[in-house]
């Protein structure tokens, strides 16, 4: 698939992100049951917090270099954060079952994110 047939169907690169964490759900919350009893399952999840976080890092960095956000802003700080922040969506999916509100889920990240970080929601 080309880049550009991503953008077709993802605005942004953080739209796709949300919708592969989104519907990743149900996988991650199997494999955090595993984990205690697998290292590999472990380490697999120990990889996923890398990728969620270096994502953080560059979207922050962006936003403090597009003016988005304050220059003095913690990058690191914010990347673990929302790491954090997005597995706890983890469970607030796997408490809706069937009935997923995806969009719910994601506007419900991007506020805390945008009130947590003092980016500018009118520069989103």
């Amino acid at each position: 698939m080309s880049v550009g047939l991503i953008y077709r169907y993802f605005p942004s690169k953080e739209e796709l992100f949300l919708e592969l964490f989104i519907s990743g759900a149900p996988l991650v919350l199997q494999a955090l049951a595993a984990a205690p009893a697998d290292e590999r399952i472990r380490e697999a999840l120990r990889r996923r917090g890398d990728d969620l976080r270096g994502f953080s890092v560059a979207f922050t960095a962006d936003a403090i270099h597009r003016g988005e956000m304050d220059p003095a802003t913690d990058v690191d700080e914010v990347a673990a954060t929302t790491t954090m922040l997005l597995d706890g969506a983890l469970v607030a999916v796997a408490e809706q079952g069937g009935d997923l509100d995806r969009d719910g889920v994601r506007d419900r990240v991007v506020r805390t994110v945008i009130a947590a970080s003092g980016l500018h929601p009118a520069a989103r």
